[in-house]
Formats: structure tokens, C-alpha cells, sequence
């Protein structure tokens, strides 16, 4: 039986979309503004205020710029500031999609954060995950908000 070709040609990157990447900075940009504001002012307060919620854009600004899923002939790799992550296609046992897509594995939760990635990007990952694990349609009645599963 031939196999059929890869969806996606291996191996591929897919950094953080670029929504995550630019949004996540244009709200660090205040913060910065207004904590450069307050020192020039030697406003501890106003540092304080502005600090803590600019920590917490910087923080997932970069995030987004370290993140990128890598899929292979092997499965998914993913690499961000939080650590590595990584799912062999025997690991995978279902794939659904809701407003997102998302890759489970047995028993556990997402086993690559998918959703990080452009929903095109999410589409091509889901189907070249579907084909390289061997999954199929559920064929279940699905419930609201999920659309689609696929089943070892």
C-alpha cells in the first residue's frame, strides 16, 4: 500500500501568529512609556501600578517570540520559554476542533499548544497530525463547541 505524501513538507517551523506576536507588544509599549514617565518623575507608586502589568505583557510578549512548533516524520516539537514539549505521532490519540484545533494525547491535556500557532498553520498541523497518526472521524455526536474529532 503506498503511503501518501506529507501535507506539510518535513520539517516546518510555525513561530507564534503574528496577532500574538505584534499585540503582546503594542501593550508592553505603554507600560514602558509610562514607567520611563515615572522614573524621570521618581514616582514610586506609578511604577508600581505600571510594573506589575507591564511584567505580565513583557512576560507574554516574550513568550510569543520564543514559541515555535516544529512537526517532523517523527511528531510535534514545541520550544518556548516555558520549556520543551514533544509528541511522537504514537503518542497522539485524538485531534479536535473547536474554535481552535487542539492534539490530545491519552488521558492528558493539549499536548502541543496549537492554538499559538495562525488558524491556517492550526489547519495543516490537525490534518498532518490526522494522516501521520493514523486517526479517524469519531463519527460521534459531538457537543457544542466541538465541530470535528478524530479517533485512534
Amino acid at each position: 500500500m503506498a503511503q501518501t505524501p506529507p501535507i506539510i513538507t518535513f520539517p516546518r517551523t510555525f513561530p507564534a501568529d503574528i496577532a500574538y506576536r505584534i499585540g503582546a507588544g503594542v501593550f508592553c509599549l505603554p507600560g514602558v512609556i509610562g514607567i520611563v514617565r515615572a522614573l524621570t518623575h521618581h514616582d514610586a507608586k506609578t511604577i508600581l501600578a505600571l510594573g506589575l502589568p507591564f511584567l505580565f505583557f513583557a512576560a507574554a510578549f516574550l513568550l510569543t517570540l520564543s514559541f515555535e512548533l516544529t512537526i517532523d516524520e517523527k511528531g510535534l516539537h514545541q520550544r518556548s520559554l516555558l520549556g520543551r514539549k514533544e509528541a511522537l505521532w504514537s503518542d497522539v490519540q485524538r485531534v479536535e476542533q473547536s474554535r481552535a484545533y487542539s492534539i490530545h494525547g491519552a488521558g492528558t491535556p493539549e499536548l502541543v499548544w496549537l492554538s499559538m500557532v495562525s488558524t491556517a498553520a492550526q489547519k495543516a498541523i490537525a490534518e498532518e497530525t490526522v494522516e501521520q497518526a493514523g486517526l479517524h472521524s469519531s463519527g460521534e455526536k459531538l457537543v457544542y463547541p466541538l465541530r470535528n474529532q478524530w479517533i485512534r
